[in-house]
């Protein structure tokens, strides 16, 4: 597994994609996602969108969500104006070029 390293944070790269995340109903911000968000989701989800506002980032929030786990995700600008999708998971931190 080919892994990427961005502001600090380590990405496993999949294959490249044809277009950009595009998550049914939006990016939603974690207060959108659930009525009563946990202490521990609230500070992951600002952690994550902490880390998105120091990149290039052309959107980002929660792109799907269950009771226990979500999955944060966004589209940012890196290495010479190249297009990325990045989907955070419980378990994994993805991220995949834009074609």
């Amino acid at each position: 597994m080919k892994t990427m390293v961005v502001n600090g944070r380590t990405f496993e790269i999949t294959k490249p994609s044809t277009s950009p995340l595009k998550p049914w109903g939006g990016f939603k911000s974690i207060y959108e996602a659930y009525k009563k968000p946990s202490s521990t989701k609230v500070q992951i989800y600002e952690d994550w969108e902490r880390w998105f506002s120091e990149c290039d980032t052309l959107a980002s929030g929660v792109i799907a969500s269950s009771s226990n786990f979500y999955t944060h995700g966004g589209i940012v600008r890196l290495c010479g104006n190249k297009l990325y999708n990045v989907r955070i998971t419980y378990a994994h931190n993805y991220i995949s070029e834009i074609l």
